[in-house]
This record gives C-alpha cells, structure tokens and sequence, in this order.
C-alpha cells in the first residue's frame, strides 16, 4: 500500500524503499501412516478423554474445538450435531466457517464412549461439556490432547523429536489424507 500511495503521488517519499519482503518457508506437513494411527491406539494413554478426542477426530476430521465444545444434547444415534467451537480466549462460539453440520460417526463404540463422558460429567450445574474439565463451564484445557497424543506416539514406536512436531491437528490432516480418494470433494469438504 505505501509503494502504491508513492506511485500515485499520495506520498512525497517513497517509504518502502529499502524494505525486505519477509518470505516465508512452510514445513513440509507429517501425516501419521495408517500403521501409526493403528499402533498408537494399541498403547496405553494414560488418559481415557484424549484418546477417544483423538479417536472422534481421527474418524471424523473433527478440529479439537469442535470437539472441546461437543454436549450430550448434540448426539444422535450415529452422528453428531456439530454447532460450537471452544477455545479459552474466546470461549463457546461457532464453528470456524459459522455454519453448524451433521458429522456421522459409523463406529458404535466411539458413540458409546461419548455419552459415558456425559453421563461422567461432575457438574450438576455445569454447561454440560462431554470432554469436561475442573471447572463447571469449562471443558478440559486442549493442551491435555496433545500431551497424551504425543505421549502415546512415543510408546507407539515414534522418536519423541518427530512426536513434539505433531499437534493434535495432525488427526484432521490424517483424515482429508486417508478420506480424499474415497469420498467426493464436495462431501469431504463438507465434513
């Protein structure tokens, strides 16, 4: 916008002359083979909550806030009612995109698991969380998702280096991968 405001005589002194124009190098994107999906499931989490989050989302392409914010009343029989997103600066709000969507989980004992969190829940009074955490109208702080996530690729067989690069996104990007050549575009990106 300054070289602009310069060429078109708004500025007397051309201020970005001189500037370096930052470019950035991106990481190439680890996406966890199926092998590693299924091993790390295999091993014990040490924490019953971050393994079924990190199973709903490996199923399901569920970002962890989506997750985070589920409620029992958002449950159906084979599929989740997608409507709120949480993070602890912003709290519950909407979905990244603003828009609520049915995400259908063909696996019964994922099902199962979420409505015995519900039913777990210590909050009389609370708003409900299914991934609950210490106070009534908070859910678990995500951080708890990643830590056992990696915690687990490490028993899983992964060096503990490549584990810290893996966040739980990583289950979303597993997701799109493993998903892209069986489903259409269109319903992929829907989900």
């Amino acid at each position: 916008p300054l070289k602009w405001a310069y060429n078109n005589e708004l500025l007397s002194v051309d201020l970005s002359r001189g500037w370096v124009m930052y470019k950035c190098q991106y990481k190439k994107r680890v996406i966890l083979t199926m092998e590693m999906a299924r091993n790390v499931f295999r091993v014990d989490w040490g924490n019953d909550m971050a393994r079924l989050a990190s199973m709903l989302s490996m199923c399901t392409g569920m970002r962890c806030g989506e997750i985070l914010a589920l409620t029992a009343d958002e449950l159906g029989d084979n599929y989740i009612n997608v409507r709120h997103s949480y993070n602890f600066k912003d709290g519950l709000k909407s979905t990244k995109n603003g828009e609520a969507r049915i995400v259908y989980v063909y696996y019964p004992y994922i099902m199962e698991q979420l409505r015995k969190f519900a039913l777990c829940n210590p909050h009389d009074t609370g708003a409900g969380f299914i991934f609950w955490g210490k106070l009534p109208d908070k859910p678990i702080d995500c951080n708890v998702f990643r830590k056992f996530f990696r915690r687990a690729l490490v028993k899983a067989g992964m060096n503990e280096a490549d584990a810290k690069q893996l966040t739980f996104h990583a289950w979303r990007h597993f997701y799109t991968t493993y998903m892209a050549d069986k489903v259409n575009q269109r319903a992929l990106m829907s989900q």
